[in-house]
């Protein structure tokens, strides 16, 4: 148990929007901009992407 000891240390997690690995974010929209050229759904659908933008903007603002 940390809190016993006062070793407690607090995660601030991702506090900030700075990405330093982009790699998965390429390959997500290129297989997007290649499902838009070929006419087929992408990988990952669109709501599926509002989803997680909107989770990952309430994060942020919480943290401010």
């Amino acid at each position: 148990n940390p809190s016993a000891t006062g070793d407690t240390k607090i995660h601030r997690g991702a506090a900030s929007a700075a990405v330093s690995d982009t790699s998965g974010h390429e390959a997500i929209i290129a297989d997007f901009v290649q499902a838009v050229r070929e006419d087929h759904d992408p990988i990952v659908p669109g709501e599926d992407a509002r989803r997680a933008t909107d989770l990952i903007l309430r994060i942020y603002r919480s943290t401010i």
